[in-house]
């Protein structure tokens, strides 16, 4: 079973993912589109490198409010 395109755009195996739309294309008799590359480049973007921590749960008002209300019903 071949990997879904989100699959290996996430796991930067860009010429796989490539080649799986123009066979789906083709399966589908459609035209490979042609702003595919445009796609690659959004998800180099939202790579985000930031490390987050147990007290950035406790920054934001409602992210703080569930976190103490899931603690204590837990």
């Amino acid at each position: 079973m071949p990997e879904s395109f989100r699959w290996l755009v996430a796991h930067k195996r860009t010429d796989e993912a490539t080649k799986e739309v123009a066979r789906i294309a083709k399966f589908n008799k459609r035209r490979m589109p042609e702003n595919l590359d445009v796609y690659f480049d959004l998800k180099e973007e939202e790579e985000d490198d930031k490390k987050y921590f147990y007290t950035d749960l406790l920054r934001d008002s409602v992210l703080r409010r569930y976190t103490l209300a899931f603690s204590f019903l837990w």
